[in-house]
């Protein structure tokens, strides 16, 4: 069973992409200048050199990358 938590991290740029899926729960990825609602049931890919950005909420996610 997967219970949501409050999360924040930051990231810094990377040289690869990272592939993102929210598990469950609810929040939201700041990047520099703009913020992206995140939900459960999203997938996306941050690509190479996007910059640093956070991601914070009570979600549960899984992530990889190249």
């Amino acid at each position: 069973m997967m219970n949501d938590r409050l999360f924040s991290a930051n990231f810094a740029d990377r040289d690869r992409y990272t592939i993102v899926s929210i598990l469950s729960g609810e929040g939201k990825l700041n990047s520099a200048d703009q913020q992206y609602p995140l939900k459960k049931g999203d997938h996306f890919i941050i690509p190479a050199k996007f910059g640093a950005y956070t991601i914070e909420g009570t979600l549960t996610t899984i992530s990889s990358w190249e």
